[in-house]
């Protein structure tokens, strides 16, 4: 499969973490790069269930004391929602 017939994806989180690192580049090309990288990229960004769902994650893993970034709890939740999505679409295709 070739690139250009492919959909990549992101979160949000992730975005933001591009750009928390671009700005503190100081290099203003650096914001440029983040910003063409994201336009060939789709945006996942979680709803309100999604973002209980990270926080129940996140409050289990604390209490096991396991402890994670919070962003990474998000990250967790949109990944599997990618992951779900796609596994949706493969059953609709076979059954066609």
């Amino acid at each position: 499969m070739r690139r250009d017939e492919c959909e990549f994806y992101t979160t949000s989180i992730n975005a933001f973490e591009l750009y928390i690192g671009a700005y503190r580049s100081r290099k203003p090309k650096r914001v440029a790069d983040v910003e063409e990288i994201l336009n060939d990229l789709i945006l996942l960004s979680i709803n309100k269930n999604e973002a209980e769902e990270s926080a129940k994650i996140f409050v289990e893993l604390m209490e096991k004391g396991e402890i994670i970034d919070i962003r990474d709890a998000s990250i967790t939740v949109a990944f599997w929602k990618v992951i779900a999505t796609i596994l949706l679409l493969e059953m609709q295709l076979t059954s066609l």
